[in-house]
């Protein structure tokens, strides 16, 4: 926690993105360290990792912002029905002040890889569809969803213009990740 922490505030980031889920005490307490320092948002898909990122950022007097996970049909993590979204929320506003729900990340990852533009296309339609689900489900029930994160290089142009994202992920060829 201590180095990357360093490391941020000489480069003077204050905001970073957590892309992935953190699960694990441990790796919550770093996580939470490091909001000490910058505006820190992290993926969530289960009440485990909501119960220990909110005992980590109280224990560290921190605040950290979550965002749901969603599974826009790539079937590897995610929530991927309303409900266990809004039971996520509620287990984020349980433990304000030192969670807070930001929002939402829809990455549909595999449209990346999709040869053909209508393809890429009809994948990114559907995920904007779930997308769209989710967010009414928990705006209806009183929970901001002020963000929407998720894709990537291949796709940001149909994320972008879909409307659904507010901020897209491109980086394969900046980060090479």
């Amino acid at each position: 926690g201590g180095g990357v922490r360093a490391v941020l505030e000489l480069a003077g980031i204050r905001d970073v993105l957590v892309s992935n889920v953190i699960v694990g005490e441990s790796k919550a307490r770093r996580l939470a360290a490091l909001a000490r320092a910058a505006r820190i948002g992290v993926c969530v898909d289960s009440p485990l990792q909501v119960a220990q990122l909110g005992a980590a950022a109280r224990d560290a007097q921190a605040q950290l912002e979550l965002l749901i996970e969603i599974d826009t049909g790539m079937m590897r993590c995610g929530v991927r029905e309303p409900a266990e979204a809004l039971e996520l929320a509620a287990a984020i506003d349980a433990h304000r002040p030192w969670l807070s729900l930001r929002g939402l990340q829809a990455y549909q990852g595999r449209a990346q890889h999709m040869r053909s533009p209508e393809e890429r296309a009809d994948a990114i339609a559907k995920a904007g569809a779930r997308v769209a689900l989710f967010r009414a489900a928990l705006e209806g029930a009183g929970h901001r969803c002020a963000e929407i994160t998720g894709g990537g290089t291949g796709t940001y142009p149909l994320e972008l213009a879909s409307g659904a994202w507010t901020e897209v992920q491109p980086g394969s060829y900046v980060l090479m990740d």
